[in-house]
């Protein structure tokens, strides 16, 4: 830089114009700090949760690496990392959210709720392609879990193999041979209310196999 010494111990930076002289040729870089990055713990990303409810345990993988001279994370050996702070593998997930009960159906056949979910617009692709029975007409709006049970009725009275059920348009009951292949394949919705889906919305529940293997 170009200066001035303005007093014994003070100098004031000037414009390189002011600077009468050619510039000296100096070394203006040079290498710093060349001690090998000390190694660290790296984590992997958390997997998923091991339950969906009720509490889990979500897990993630460790390495020690170390920075190398390119600037690029390498795998060393983990004694290299005897002394680095560990970050934890294992956290407990999903503990505040409650497992959905089983139901008892008026048959013995217990079902349990899979949640809200939506429908197509076209008709003939829907999630759910079977129409069991049309009970909007008898809807029990102050106890809506009895459509929810006569639907789950008219499923197992019209064919006892079909797994899955849903209440659409808040008294529709619909199924179909490989409805729990397709009732989430629109995505979840939050167009249900009490157990019984909307307009253009499935709330699906799935039969439980209570017999003995």
């Amino acid at each position: 830089m170009c200066r001035q010494k303005i007093n014994q111990s003070h100098y004031e930076t000037l414009e390189d114009s002011s600077c009468t002289e050619q510039k000296p040729i100096v070394v203006l870089q040079q290498d710093c700090n060349k001690v090998a990055c000390p190694a660290e713990w790296k984590h992997s990303a958390w997997s998923e949760c091991s339950q969906s409810c009720e509490g889990g345990m979500m897990t993630r993988t460790l390495k020690c690496m170390r920075l190398n001279a390119q600037g690029m994370l390498v795998s060393v050996s983990a004694v290299q990392c005897v002394h680095a702070v560990k970050p934890t593998t294992e956290e407990e997930c999903n503990t505040d959210i409650t497992c959905p009960q089983a139901i008892e159906g008026q048959d013995g056949k217990p079902f349990t709720p899979l949640g809200c979910f939506k429908d197509s617009k076209n008709v003939a692709d829907r999630a759910l392609p079977d129409l069991v029975d049309n009970m909007r007409g008898k809807i029990d709006w102050k106890h809506l879990e009895n459509v929810v049970k006569e639907c789950a009725h008219k499923v197992v009275m019209k064919n006892s193999t079909l797994k899955v059920f849903g209440i659409q348009f808040w008294g529709e009951c619909w199924s179909g041979s490989d409805a729990e292949k397709t009732y989430s394949e629109y995505g979840s919705s939050q167009n249900c209310w009490k157990g019984v889906g909307g307009t253009r919305t499935n709330f699906v529940y799935e039969f439980i196999d209570n017999k003995s293997p």
